[in-house]
């Protein structure tokens, strides 16, 4: 591979500016010195050594530099954006990648060259150089969350003390043909088991050449929906769909007569629905399927740019398939060609509509269909459709999913995909469902392959989802991630997910919350509920309890929250029995607010969840989109232990933004070693009576800070103050594990170091 440069104005920051300087409109070449100089301290004497300590160093980089600016005047303005980018920040961020992967480097401009010995069109040829901050270093950006009741639903992350795994979203377009009801809608998505709606929004276009365009009057209704759909917890990608002269031309056909003219209208098209997906918490598209002005890669570029410092929501290109062929040189060039298009580097997510032709067999197997992935035998091209994809993951760390994934149940189907007009006699279910499968199978487990949005919602012409096809795609949808703890279903009937009292009156240690549980005699069983002793003078725990026996939850201490959890075996014979919060004696009636009361058969804790004989077809829909930590508790008082992250390579520095519970009176992150001793920690003491809204930090030796914002507020103040400094002993964080206290989230980026690439 080439080897790729980067500057990131401010890597961390939303509003980080990125200057590719390997394809982009300014570029490096000829670097040196990537190399690092070691000094060591050698006593000698009479020709006897004793080595001392070494440092390592890393000389100061330099580059020649081109711009590729039209004319000289926007060679100059190309130039002096650059420098001054740079000039503006402390100093700015080289991502460097090389075959072994990919580096960052914090940096300072040590010296410029101007001479002005314009080249073709007016090109600057300098040379620059950079002072060394920071060499090397690796970058991660990640969020988990402790969530309240022990389960996490869609679009969130927990990690934990064994590997997680994030199940992929499952998804399907909804017609921009047809007007479904939201009924309808949702009817149909139940089918096919979907979590995610792509929703489009008619642009309405004149003709394949025209260069303006404007929303349709679906607009309101559209907007309606994606209100709707949102309040039923479905994710919402919200789609500028190209209605070309009465929706009678696709968008592949759409040739726009003047590109600048396009790229402006469409970028106010883009802007509301980046709104929308704002406000909604959703995904949006800026473009599908727009095959004829994919390659205007720096008006892209602009427009995703203008974007970005507008809207935060998760931003998606998708992209249409291809064809290559290796005895056509021209098909690998175009495949290039897309593949290298720097927009796919800028967009949080990449989609493709899944429409690659694969085989002229009728009715073929979907064995031979995962076969034809990997080596189309169509035409003998020998096509590797699975390696073609993944290579974007390689190029841009990005994830991956298909946009759009439809078939028409026809003979025939997997040559033309895209096609619809079929004969009637030649109608097939199986074709349509091994199309769904062999793309799930060969596709779902890599962990940079992020779903499947499936193709339509809403009887279009013959893509219609087929009554076979909508079985397998249930079926495929349903599969249990092997990595996933999935929540038992609650033996108790009568629990909540909402916080109940339970009030001990003085004299007493105990309130019962359930009663008789004879008919579970002898089964192995965990007992779990959350427990708020934020306004208690006494420890307390759940216990399971007869007259032959006791199970006894894990003690939450006074003051504080938490989950009781215990498990054990119920005796095989008893004559009397209850479920009860206990403590010791009170001696005045405390309440202890609670919630989640569970039990299951096992010895394992898992999220809450009804009774089978409560849960609605929306409990059940919805247990395919949880996923939780695994862990077995033994007298464990503590929920957060398990909150944990495994740190696997030292790292110098961390950015995090800390969300914490709404009672929480000391919260922030602690670092443990290998043998779970703590070593370092920042906690934050919250001494007022308020706590903050969020606290962000960054432990950088050249960038520190440690602000609180206030609830309710803009305003941040400065939080340094509130560490606990006696348990703050160090920001060089080593191998072993991090663990979170008291937060409801965190966000984080660490920085591990590397001295040589």
């Amino acid at each position: 591979m080439v080897r790729q440069y980067k500057i990131h104005t401010d890597l961390t920051s939303e509003n980080d500016k990125v200057w590719d300087m390997t394809d982009g409109i300014i570029r490096f070449y000829q670097p040196s010195d990537f190399g690092l100089i070691n000094i060591t301290n050698v006593w000698q004497s009479q020709g006897v050594g004793i080595i001392g300590n070494s440092s390592i160093s890393h000389p100061e980089l330099s580059f020649k530099l081109e711009t590729f600016g039209d004319s000289l005047e926007d060679n100059y303005r190309i130039f002096n954006s650059f420098i001054n980018d740079i000039l503006s920040q402390k100093y700015v961020t080289l991502e460097y990648t090389n075959e072994l992967g990919t580096y960052f480097g914090d940096i300072e401009l040590s010296k410029v060259s101007k001479t002005e010995a314009y080249g073709f069109n007016g090109t600057f040829s300098e040379e620059i150089a950079f002072n060394p901050i920071n060499l090397w270093y690796t970058f991660e950006d990640l969020k988990f969350s402790n969530i309240d009741s022990a389960q996490g639903t869609r679009n969130q992350k927990i990690h934990a003390n064994s590997q997680l795994s994030l199940k992929k979203f499952r998804g399907a377009n909804i017609s921009a043909f047809v007007d479904l009801s939201i009924d309808d809608i949702v009817s149909q998505s139940k089918r096919i088991n979907v979590n995610t709606l792509t929703v489009p929004f008619r642009v309405v276009v004149d003709n394949a050449t025209s260069d303006t365009m404007s929303f349709g009057s679906d607009y309101d209704r559209q907007l309606n929906k994606v209100s709707e759909l949102t309040k039923r917890g479905y994710n919402v990608i919200i789609e500028p769909y190209p209605y070309i002269a009465d929706g009678s031309i696709p968008e592949t056909q759409w040739i726009p007569s003047n590109t600048d003219n396009f790229f402006t209208n469409w970028q106010a098209i883009c802007d509301r629905i980046g709104a929308i997906a704002q406000k909604y918490n959703g995904k949006y598209y800026i473009a599908s399927n727009l095959v004829n002005v994919e390659s205007y890669s720096d008006k892209w570029v602009s427009l995703i740019n203008a974007l970005k410092a507008k809207y935060t929501a998760p931003m998606i290109y998708r992209t249409n398939y291809w064809v290559t062929a290796s005895w056509a040189p021209d098909t690998i060039t175009a495949y290039q060609n897309k593949l290298n298009n720097p927009l796919f580097g800028l967009v949080d997510e990449i989609a493709i509509a899944g429409y690659f032709e694969l085989t002229d067999k009728d009715v073929p197997t979907v064995d031979e269909l995962k076969q034809a992935i990997l080596n189309v035998p169509i035409y003998n091209r020998g096509q590797n459709i699975f390696s073609e994809i993944k290579a974007f993951n390689d190029k841009w760390k990005k994830k991956i999913f298909f946009g759009e994934l439809g078939i028409a149940p026809y003979k025939g189907a997997s040559a033309t995909p895209w096609k619809y007009d079929y004969p009637s006699s030649d109608y097939n279910e199986t074709v349509q469902a091994n199309w769904y499968q062999a793309w799930y199978e060969t596709f779902q487990d890599y962990d940079w392959f992020n779903g499947f949005s499936i193709f339509l919602l809403g009887s279009e012409n013959l893509f219609t989802i087929t009554p076979l096809g909508e079985k397998t795609l249930n079926t495929l949808n349903s599969r249990r991630n092997p990595n996933v703890v999935y929540p038992n279903l609650n033996l108790l009937d009568g629990t909540s997910s909402i916080f109940k009292n339970a009030t001990i009156l003085s004299g007493q240690s105990s309130f019962v919350l359930y009663g008789d549980l004879g008919k579970f005699k002898s089964n192995t069983v965990t007992i779990s509920a959350f427990l708020d002793l934020t306004n208690s003078s006494y420890d307390a725990k759940i216990q399971l309890w007869t007259n032959s026996g006791v199970i006894a939850g894990s003690v939450v201490k006074a003051g504080q929250t938490g989950y009781s959890i215990g498990y054990g075996i119920i005796p095989s014979s008893f004559t009397a029995s209850n479920i009860a919060i206990r403590t010791e004696n009170v001696s005045i009636s405390t309440t202890i607010p609670y919630f989640g009361l569970k039990m299951e058969l096992g010895s394992t804790a898992t999220p809450w969840v009804p009774s089978k004989s409560e849960a609605s077809s929306n409990d059940f829909d919805n247990l395919n989109d949880l996923y939780t930590y695994n862990y077995v508790y033994v007298q464990e008082d503590n929920i957060e232990r398990f909150a944990k992250w495994k740190i696997s390579q030292d790292i110098f520095s961390i950015e995090a933004k800390l969300i914490p519970n709404k009672r929480a009176t000391t919260f922030g992150i602690r670092f443990l070693d290998e043998q779970f001793n703590e070593y370092s920690a920042i906690i934050f003491n919250n001494s007022s009576n308020a706590t903050p809204e969020s606290v962000i930090l960054n432990t950088d030796y050249n960038n520190e800070y440690y602000q609180s914002k206030v609830q309710g507020t803009n305003v941040f103040v400065n939080a340094f103050s509130n560490i606990d400094f006696s348990r703050y002993r160090t920001r060089q964080f080593k191998t072993g594990s991090m663990e979170i206290v008291g937060l409801a989230k965190i966000e984080i980026n660490v920085k591990r170091k590397v001295d040589f690439v």
